[in-house]
C-alpha cells in the first residue's frame, strides 16, 4: 500500500498506526488548524466564523488532527444553509479534491503539504449540548445568526 486514506473515523491508536507505516490521508469536517475533533462546522457557524467553514486534507500523526495540511477545501455558504448541509458539501469537495490530489500522485507528482500551526481548539463529540442547538436555532429564528451568501474555494454545482 503506498497510502491509506481514511475519513469519519475516531483517532487512530498508536497500535494501528504502528502496523500503518505508509502515509495516511485523513478528510477531516473542520477547518485545521482552527477547528479539530467534532462538530467542526457546527460550532464555526455558531461562533460567526465564516471563513473557517470547510474540510481539510491533511496527513495523520499521533495527535487528533494534528498533521501537516495538504489542502482546505471550504464550501460556498448560502443564506439557507445549516451545519449539515455545509458539512456534506464540504467533504464532497475534499473528496473529490483528494481523487485529484491522488491521481496527480500516480503521474510522479509529490504531495505537497505545510506543518500545521497548534491554535485553535479541540471540541470533543460531548461538548456539543442541546443547549448550543437551541441557540443556534434561537438565533437563526430571530435573524441574529445570518449566514452570509459566499463563494467556496472551488466552484461547485451540488
Amino acid at each position: 500500500v503506498d497510502i491509506w486514506v481514511i475519513t469519519c473515523v475516531s483517532k487512530l491508536s498508536p497500535t494501528l498506526l504502528s502496523v500503518m507505516p505508509s502515509p495516511i490521508i485523513n478528510i477531516h469536517g473542520g477547518h485545521l488548524p482552527d477547528y479539530r475533533g467534532c462538530h467542526c462546522y457546527f460550532f464555526a457557524l455558531l461562533e460567526e466564523r465564516f471563513e473557517k467553514v470547510g474540510s481539510t486534507i491533511h496527513l495523520v500523526e499521533k495527535g487528533l488532527d494534528t498533521g501537516p495540511i495538504i489542502e482546505a477545501c471550504r464550501p460556498p455558504i448560502r443564506h439557507d444553509d445549516n451545519a449539515e448541509r455545509l458539512y456534506c458539501r464540504g467533504e464532497r469537495m475534499a473528496a473529490e479534491r483528494l481523487v485529484e490530489i491522488l491521481e496527480e500522485y500516480e503521474g510522479g507528482r509529490p504531495i505537497e503539504y505545510a506543518p500545521q500551526a497548534f491554535r485553535g481548539r479541540l471540541i470533543l463529540r460531548r461538548q456539543r449540548q442541546f443547549g448550543h442547538d437551541l441557540l443556534f436555532s434561537f438565533r437563526r429564528m430571530t435573524g441574529r445568526l445570518k449566514l452570509p451568501d459566499q463563494p467556496g474555494s472551488r466552484p461547485v454545482d451540488y
